[in-house]
């Protein structure tokens, strides 16, 4: 193992301890020292890779985000193979995805809390050419409907927030509306956007 992958490897492992912290204690009870205890690192290692605990809670939320998102591409991508869709049943099928995996994870959704949309951040810096490439698939839908490339990413960024939104305060909070609620009136939004094939 070269000096870059330790180095990656223990900025992972300083991740997947915080997170597990971050759901069993919560994120004000847990301190940067049970985080480098339980990572089984020294304390100024964690200052290597994050400024301080909440900057590591957002590089948490980031990629727990880009899990989600990705997951729901990779579910949209089997479902095409399958079964011909068009586009509004596509879009509808992809936002399910997010809102069924938020509503299994409950502890997820809270730890993200409304910040589905923060993955943005880096797919508009084009620093995760991965993560670009992936959004694609949606991206590429979006835009048979006559979006151009920017408006794409605009409207893919508004339901993801508002996806993220939704899933906190339906699964976390449990109110003002429950998550079978709040689903068919997001069906309802796309459907409005898409129509068939074409943008209302």
């Amino acid at each position: 193992m070269g000096v870059s992958d330790k180095k990656l490897a223990k900025k992972v492992k300083l991740i997947d301890e915080a997170y597990k912290l971050f759901l069993e204690k919560g994120v004000n009870i847990t301190a940067i020292d049970d985080v480098v205890k339980a990572a089984g690192v020294a304390k100024g290692t964690f200052y290597l890779y994050f400024k301080d605990k909440y900057d590591l809670l957002d590089q948490i939320v980031l990629s727990k985000s880009e899990g989600v998102i990705r997951k729901a591409i990779a579910e949209l991508k089997e479902k095409r193979s399958t079964i011909e869709m068009n586009v509004a049943e596509q879009f509808i099928f992809f936002t399910d995805r997010i809102i069924d995996y938020m509503a299994g994870n409950r502890e997820l959704s809270a730890l993200i809390h409304k910040n589905l949309s923060a993955c943005f951040d880096i797919l508009m810096s084009g620093e995760n050419s991965a993560l670009k490439n992936e959004m694609k698939t949606v991206t590429d839908l979006l835009m048979e409907t006559g979006l151009t490339e920017r408006e794409s990413y605009i409207h893919l960024y508004m339901f993801t927030g508002m996806i993220g939104s939704a899933c906190f305060d339906a699964i976390v909070k449990g109110q003002p509306f429950a998550i079978d609620e709040l689903k068919p009136q997001i069906h309802m939004m796309i459907k409005k956007l898409v129509k068939g094939d074409a943008v209302i």
